[in-house]
């Protein structure tokens, strides 16, 4: 479908639609909804300031069979369908739940439980066997790999299963000790695939990786774990690589002296300095990073922007302030008790003030010196060694640049989840796994039978 069939397209569905029932004035549809879930009215301004919200979420759904990409906005009229799929699908239904999870603390996901010996012993288990599993065959096959998958992640809790074949996966509320289960468990990881098929599963569902940063570089520095390079090391965790701009990527990177352009986003604390040493002239640190370093950079600038307000504190205060319909009376204090109470003190207090800036750094890396990335993969994410990486510049992130960005990596997802499932799909095809024994490993690693798998 060329561009002007799609906007053809785009403009049948207005006018057949656009006098219908489905399309509803935002505010008009909004007052109703939040009357019938919160059994209140909500006043002028704050149902302004929810229907601003909305507005800014921007998020795209598939519209047809044609694939086309429609957002549930269309100029100042909200798709109702498509609206209420997305509150179905992520959020059970309920408006404060899609308010959540577009907050920069979605508090729904993580929790801070008591550490469990039992539970990190058994962690310990799956990883002796996964280890013992990959240390009698090396392989890239995504479904010779695909049942450690999956029993990672039943370890580790990342997802509801109703059954094996149709491996349906539900967010479930993760338990910050993860981490710490891991770390306790990793040196039973001698074989490189074995580290970096559960290294993929973990970096993926953990959200506070980078403040465990010089602990993450002496895990990689252990076995023969850096063995090769990163293309190398992305085939182990994930299988063989599908798709060309999967292999345009990897052949963009074979000059492993050649540099290219990431992008990390990160929070400035007040009084903090972004670059060792301050100045950029005349100074022979300008190009290492100081505040909000990390091991996560990507090679998307709209990506690197939507991280730079990944726990942005302030913005979550004025959102759940403006809504005392869903949130109650809020405080600073009191948000700020409920993060450290979620948290614990893996965001430190300083990171919970007005003051924090967003901000989005520019570097240079050579291809040498990235550690993983995943191919295929919808951040374009990259993780290296902070040391290699060289600041270039950095910017301070308004509302007005995190939403023109917002809009464009919206789209950019949808059109991701898509090409990830076509790989998916090739992967499965592509494999030398004759289907019923694809089937039973699938089964026994559901059921957790270790025995022959």
């Amino acid at each position: 479908m060329n561009i002007l069939q799609v906007l053809q397209s785009l403009k049948e569905v207005e006018k057949n639609t656009g006098n219908s029932k489905i399309f509803r004035k935002i505010k008009e549809y909004l007052k109703e909804i939040t009357k019938r879930q919160t059994k209140k009215d909500l006043g002028e301004q704050e149902l302004d300031f929810l229907t601003n919200f909305i507005r800014r979420t921007d998020t795209y759904s598939k519209h047809s069979e044609n694939a086309i990409e429609l957002r549930y906005i269309q100029f100042d009229r909200l798709n109702v369908e498509l609206f209420e799929n997305i509150l179905g699908e992520t959020s059970t239904g309920n408006l404060k739940n899609f308010i959540i999870n577009h907050c920069n603390f979605p508090n729904l996901l993580i929790e801070q439980k008591k550490y469990d010996i039992n539970r990190s012993n058994e962690i310990g288990t799956v990883f002796r066997f996964i280890n013992k599993y990959f240390e009698k065959k090396i392989t890239t096959d995504r479904y010779e790999i695909f049942p450690m998958v999956l029993l990672i992640e039943k370890v580790f809790n990342f997802g509801e299963y109703s059954d094996y074949d149709t491996y349906s996966k539900k967010k479930s509320r993760g338990d910050i000790n993860l981490i710490k289960y891991f770390f306790s468990n990793e040196t039973y990881l001698t074989n490189t695939q074995a580290f970096w098929v559960v290294f993929n599963q973990l970096w993926s569902l953990f959200d506070l990786n980078n403040a465990y940063t010089d602990r993450w570089l002496e895990v990689f520095s252990k076995y023969d774990r850096l063995e090769g390079g990163f293309v190398d090391r992305a085939i182990l965790a994930n299988g063989f690589v599908h798709g060309k701009g999967a292999r345009d990527f990897i052949n963009q990177l074979k000059d492993k002296n050649k540099e290219i352009t990431v992008y990390r986003g990160f929070l400035t604390r007040q009084n903090q300095y972004v670059r060792k040493g301050i100045k950029k002239i005349n100074n022979p640190f300008a190009e290492q990073q100081d505040e909000g370093r990390g091991l996560s950079y990507s090679t998307n600038k709209d990506i690197g922007t939507f991280f730079a307000s990944r726990y942005h504190f302030f913005t979550d205060y004025i959102v759940k302030k403006s809504l005392p319909s869903f949130f109650g009376k809020i405080t600073e204090d009191s948000l700020r008790d409920e993060i450290k109470e979620m948290l614990g003190t893996k965001i430190p207090e300083d990171y919970l003030k007005k003051e924090v800036r967003r901000t989005l750094g520019t570097y240079k890396i050579k291809a040498k010196d990235i550690i993983f990335t995943k191919i295929p993969e919808t951040e374009f994410e990259i993780i290296a060694d902070p040391n290699n990486v060289k600041l270039k510049r950095y910017d301070f992130i308004n509302d007005k640049t995190r939403f023109e960005s917002l809009q464009r990596k919206a789209k950019l997802d949808a059109g991701d989840l898509d090409l990830m499932s076509q790989l998916e799909k090739k992967a499965y095809e592509s494999s030398s796994v004759p289907y019923e024994i694809k089937q039973s490993l699938l089964k026994r690693a559901y059921q957790y039978q270790f025995d022959n798998l």
